[in-house]
């Protein structure tokens, strides 16, 4: 990997600890979290910080992400557990926690840390207990491709079955007939504005996919001469 120094590129390898580097996450601080096939390293801004395995797996997760109380959650197909005062604690069942494959995390405006579990559907953390949504609650499906928050705390999940949205205790989903060019959803982001971003491509009725925007009341989808020739 490499990163900016003072100006300066500086490349870190493998006799620095950086192998086969999954996700990296920016933490509250501002200091960036790396997961690695060798386990966790924290960079903050001069030198790289390795904890290593610390006898879990877990430390080499592929999810990543922090909660209001700052401290660094890791996911991956070990389970589920928090890196706080250097040491792992690990969620199990007597929290309830994820018995697949923790894909991403995403916090949002209230402080509640979200997360997607492949094959399940998404979590989220609440008064030391994670509590599961899926298709019964109303999500559109457990296969879930992207997951953003809202300024106004609703939570966008990007599913092979159209957009679901989950706000004041209860799932919306939409998909083509609500203005969705698709309902093969890959990414959705939400901007400053509050205004939802959604990805989506060619699904198996026919629909064409692309980019659309939907601002609380109507979906928009760019045409080929509104989207950027160049990035």
């Amino acid at each position: 990997g490499s990163g900016l120094r003072d100006g300066d590129c500086v490349n870190y390898g493998v006799a620095d600890g950086v192998a086969n580097v999954h996700r990296l996450h920016v933490g509250l601080q501002g200091e960036l979290w790396i997961t690695t096939g060798r386990g966790l390293l924290r960079f903050d801004g001069h030198m790289l910080h390795s904890y290593g395995h610390i006898e879990n797996e877990l430390l080499t997760g592929q999810a990543i992400g922090h909660d209001s109380d700052g401290r660094t959650w890791i996911g991956g197909s070990t389970g589920i557990g928090y890196f706080s005062n250097d040491s792992l604690w690990v969620c199990g069942a007597e929290c309830g926690g994820p018995q697949g494959v923790v894909d991403s995390f995403e916090l949002d405006v209230n402080g509640r840390l979200w997360l997607t579990v492949g094959g399940i559907g998404a979590m989220y953390f609440e008064d030391g207990y994670f509590h599961e949504l899926t298709v019964a609650e109303g999500l559109a499906s457990t296969e879930i491709r992207s997951m953003a928050g809202g300024p106004d705390g609703s939570i966008w999940f990007a599913t092979d079955s159209g957009l679901s949205r989950w706000s004041d205790g209860e799932f919306t989903t939409y998909t083509t007939r609500d203005g969705l060019p698709s309902t093969e959803v890959y990414g959705v982001n939400v901007d400053s504005a509050g205004i939802v971003w959604i990805a989506c491509t060619p699904d198996f009725a026919g629909a064409e996919g692309g980019l659309a925007s939907y601002d609380g009341e109507t979906f928009r989808t760019l045409s080929h001469d509104q989207m950027p020739q160049s990035v």
